[in-house]
Parts: C-alpha cells; structure tokens; sequence
C-alpha cells in the first residue's frame, strides 16, 4: 500500500482549475519529485495534500485514512509535513522560536528534536539566539527544513528548495534531504531544477497545465527526450 496516494484529484482557484485529475503514489521510504513548468500546478499539488486548498473532486489517502476533507492541523497531526516555496519562517523569532513553532502539535517541546536539527545543521546551532530575519537565504532555507522536521514527519514535502540559492548552497540541501530519508522520512518534492531533483529521487512525475504526463524511475525520465528538451536544456 502507498504512503500517500492521490486519486483523480482537482483542485481550483475561484474559477480556475488548476489541477485536472492527477493520479500519484508515493511509497514509503522513498524520494519523488514533481517537475514542470512556472504555472503547472506543483505548488498546488502540495497545498491541496496539506489541506490548505480543498480538493474539489477525487480523493487523498494517507495509507488507509482519507485526508480529502481533512483539516490542515489535523493532517500535520498525522504526519505530513510541508516546507514551502519561500521558506516562510518567522522573521522576527529566533532560530530556536521558530522551531518550536514546528513542534506546536507535540506536548511539550523535546530539546532532542531541537538538537538533532543543530546535529544536521551545524550553522542554525552557532545562530539559536538569532532573529531569523538576519539569517541568509540558505540559512534560511535550513531553518525551514528544521521546523518542518520538528513535527516528526512520515512524510515531508518540500516546495522549491533551491529555489534562489547559490549552486553550493543547492549542493548542501540536496544532501540533506538524501540524509533525511536515509534516517526514515519519506520525501515528495517538487523541484524546477530537474537535474538536481533527479540526482536524488527514486521516482519522478512531470506536470504539464494541471495534469500528470508523465512518470517513471528517475533514471529513465533523465535519460527521456520529452524531459531532456523541456527542463534539462538539451
């Protein structure tokens, strides 16, 4: 059975639909990512497995539960986690602040989980008592990634996290989401640079205006003509 599946899923805004039926299955232990293009529905796809935008149509599980209707807190409760596009930590709250925000659903704050996030990011235990505002982008970036793990997810998603981030820095986050599922937290990511998504997924979906056109091993899609054309600039 899928660690999360989503079937037949649309999903609008006022008007406009922006997701046309999509079908995925992410497995446990894996790492997937969604490509495509600025406007293709990624972000959306994230929201609308958080419970932010409701679905409109089809149907979300999260193993056998149906998460569809469920609310956002409800959902963080079970174990999904989001880090969005823009990071969107608090800017006026210190390292440690914002990362208690992540844990807000568990009793009590655990100081280990606080200390395994300095154990993964070094630079964020150097910066504990820092405002988050002063902190780089890709500190920044961390910071996020932290917060999220902070609610002991089964399933982390992660919205664009090289986005606007020096290639080193890209570097860095990349292996730790490779270390992140190493140490047991399934990973959906949705990525538009599609080398690097790729370099880390075990699978991969392509979204084209709302639906899925495409999905196979990450291997195979990086080696596609389709794919090689579109996002790998070939």
């Amino acid at each position: 059975m899928a660690l999360l599946s989503c079937q037949g899923v649309e999903a609008s805004y006022g008007n406009i639909k922006v997701l046309k039926g999509i079908d995925l299955e992410i497995n446990q232990g894996e790492i997937v990512c969604l490509i495509g293009a600025n406007g293709a529905g990624k972000s959306t796809t994230l929201m609308t497995i958080c419970g932010i935008l409701k679905a409109s149509a089809g149907r979300i599980l999260f193993g056998e539960r149906d998460i569809t209707a469920m609310a956002p807190e409800r959902i963080v409760g079970l174990g999904i986690s989001q880090v969005p596009e823009g990071r969107r930590i608090f800017p006026r709250m210190t390292v440690v602040e914002n990362l208690m925000m992540g844990a807000y659903l568990q009793k009590g704050v655990d100081t280990r989980a606080i200390e395994a996030v300095f154990k993964l990011f070094p630079e964020l235990s150097e910066r504990r008592s820092q405002k988050g505002g002063t902190l780089s982008g890709g500190e920044q970036q961390m910071l996020a990634i932290g917060r999220a793990l902070m609610a002991k997810p089964k399933l982390l998603l992660l919205d664009e996290p090289s986005l606007g981030l020096a290639p080193l820095v890209v570097e860095r986050i990349f292996e730790t989401i490779r270390q992140i599922n190493a140490e047991g937290s399934t990973v959906f990511l949705v990525e538009q640079n599609a080398r690097m998504a790729f370099s880390v997924a075990d699978r991969g979906y392509v979204m084209e205006t709302g639906k899925i056109v495409l999905e196979d091993e990450a291997s195979a899609l990086l080696d596609n003509e389709m794919v090689k054309t579109a996002y790998l600039g070939e």
